[in-house]
């Protein structure tokens, strides 16, 4: 965790803590330790990788922070899981065009106050030929990658409907 005052029971998260498990390569990419707190811009980034097949958690950080991950080295990863709940100071043209992700997630809550994800992320990233889809529009959603290469997704709005629940949107898995 990064927080503005250490927890006793929590480890920060930063570079370069990585580590492997059941062929699974995880790496922290962002903050680094000499960085000071810096509220949302110190969330950690976390790159989850088999193979070539690669995952993308970006925290809340902003376009400032994301270019300097393209700087140093950032490379394509096939789900990514969109910075700052689609705000318009992240998902900057670099970055989208860098990660290149064939799904984007964002996590966002049905009608929040901020109009997250905002029209102009969201449309990024559909012209970069990216899926998106947002849990404000179809709940939980959950990925999973297959070893042939195949991927399934399932939204929790389509997994358990009702009529007093809210539907899920078109596109929604």
């Amino acid at each position: 965790a990064n927080l503005p005052i250490p927890h006793r029971d929590s480890t920060r998260c930063t570079v370069p803590l990585n580590w492997r498990w059941k062929g699974v390569q995880f790496d922290v990419l962002h903050p680094t330790v000499a960085l000071s707190y810096l509220g949302n811009d110190s969330s950690c980034v976390l790159s989850i990788r088999r193979g070539e097949r690669g995952v993308l958690l970006s925290g809340d950080i902003s376009a400032a922070v994301e270019q300097r991950l393209v700087d140093d080295g950032l490379t394509a990863h096939e789900i990514l899981l969109v910075p700052h709940h689609g705000s318009k100071t992240s998902s900057s043209d670099d970055f989208v065009a860098t990660v290149r992700p064939k799904l984007a997630v964002a996590t966002a809550g049905l009608g929040n106050r901020f109009g997250f994800p905002r029209p102009e992320v969201r449309a990024r990233y559909l012209a970069a030929g990216a899926g998106f889809w947002s849990t404000g529009d179809c709940g939980a959603v959950q990925i999973v990658l297959h070893a042939d290469g195949s991927v399934r997704a399932t939204s929790a709005r389509r997994q358990r409907s009702g009529l007093w629940r809210w539907p899920a949107a078109a596109g929604c898995p």
